[in-house]
């Protein structure tokens, strides 16, 4: 029951972990490609990093926005997400999320050197089945603790209580 009640937040964690090591992977193709071109334009930079999406599974596609939050493009399945949507692109907030898609901002160039957000949509189709394996584990795990101790319990208690009755 115990341990039942703790494998929620794990798995809210173990989520957690699992969008953000996607966000990084396509976080730093696109710092690679805003230091490789500074000076591109807002087109130019939709057209880079559109080339991400064909060379990499996991970006399924994505926006790219100016400083003051006109879209600039779009490209591959355009994020739900629009980024006038969130108050503040510098402070954290809860990506969203929609089954095997998941949208986040991956780059913020505010303060940077470019005046570029870029939105992108993830594929997030890997998660579910990597937290149904996680779930497995740990209910193994307890599985094989719970059997572990009732065995030694009742191998040590047997000669102290059962044999006298």
């Amino acid at each position: 029951m115990i341990e039942g009640i703790l494998l929620i937040p794990s798995v809210r964690r173990r989520e957690q972990e699992l969008l953000s090591q996607i966000k990084q992977m396509s976080s730093g193709k696109v710092a690679w490609i805003l230091m490789t071109y500074p000076n591109s334009s807002g087109t130019e930079l939709v057209n880079h990093v559109s080339e991400l999406q064909q060379l990499n599974s996991i970006i399924l596609g994505g926006a790219v926005y100016t400083a003051n939050r006109q879209k600039v493009g779009t490209f591959g399945d355009a994020p739900e997400l629009e980024l006038s949507d969130i108050s503040n692109p510098e402070k954290p907030f809860v990506p969203y999320r929609n089954g095997s898609k998941y949208d986040d901002i991956v780059w913020s160039g505010q303060g940077m050197q470019t005046d570029y957000t870029i939105l992108i949509r993830h594929d997030a189709s890997n998660v579910g089945p990597e937290l149904m394996a996680y779930i497995h584990r740990i209910v193994g795990m307890v599985i094989i603790i719970s059997l572990f101790l009732t065995i030694t319990v009742w191998l040590s208690l047997e000669p102290i209580v059962i044999n006298p009755v």
